[in-house]
């Protein structure tokens, strides 16, 4: 088994505290947990680090194929 890589580390979208925010934070065995808090409350997704980078791939390809055409 691989080492772990930083578990426990955190990166938050917007700071500690605010509403609707979202964070990434490694966990044990190359996991990647995703949480998202809103007034709905809290919702995760735990991925593989193979399978966060896919989609954090498949995010930049559908930003990028559907931003605004200027004219």
């Amino acid at each position: 088994m691989k080492p772990n890589r930083k578990p426990g580390a955190i990166w938050t979208l917007r700071g500690i505290g605010q509403a609707n925010n979202c964070f990434v934070r490694t966990k044990e065995n190359d996991m990647v947990e995703i949480v998202f808090e809103d007034l709905n409350g809290i919702a995760t997704v735990m991925l593989t680090r193979k399978d966060a980078r896919l989609l954090a791939k498949r995010v930049n390809q559908c930003l990028d194929g559907s931003r605004k055409v200027v004219k």
